[in-house]
């Protein structure tokens, strides 16, 4: 609905106000007061956790990206401006039986996730603990091996690590 509603002040709350580096700030009691320049800034966060539970006041500072680079990012290169439009990842697999290879630029209908949970998303295809399934043995055949040696009947294993192979 684009329609537009007059509400009164007081009954509006505000739930994130976003500061950057570098953003000139004053007082919000005292806007015509002393100006200042943020240089750093705290914030935390509730996180929805795979199994459905919430981490309640997590420091944004104790969290990082799950990958590199995404699908909508922006990226300098010299005077060159660019934004990314695909991104394909480098999977590392460990086995149930301890063995461990890493499918470069992995394709995600080649090397599927076995559950959807609330994680999936199609930008971020792969993370670590997330068990996938390869359509066929010839995916983690031509992988390149960390630890033990290809078996055909080997289909399934959790992801320990992802990596970026290919921004396009």
């Amino acid at each position: 609905d684009e329609s537009e509603s007059t509400q009164n002040f007081s009954d509006v709350e505000v739930i994130d106000r976003g500061f950057l580096h570098g953003d000139f700030v004053a007082a919000a009691s005292d806007p015509t007061g002393q100006v200042g320049v943020v240089v750093d800034v705290n914030m935390s966060v509730d996180l929805w956790v795979h199994d459905g539970s919430i981490v309640k006041e997590v420091s944004s500072k104790a969290l990082k990206r799950i990958r590199d680079f995404t699908v909508g990012d922006y990226v300098v290169l010299g005077s060159w401006l660019g934004r990314v439009d695909d991104v394909l990842d480098n999977v590392t697999v460990l086995f149930d039986d301890g063995s461990v290879c890493k499918v470069s630029k992995a394709d995600p209908m080649n090397l599927k996730p076995i559950s959807k949970n609330i994680l999936e998303d199609g930008h971020f295809p792969y993370y670590p603990g997330q068990r996938v399934r390869a359509k066929s043995s010839s995916i983690f055949k031509m992988a390149r091996w960390l630890s033990g040696l290809w078996k055909a009947n080997r289909l399934e294993g959790t992801v320990t690590n992802v990596t970026v192979g290919s921004v396009f």
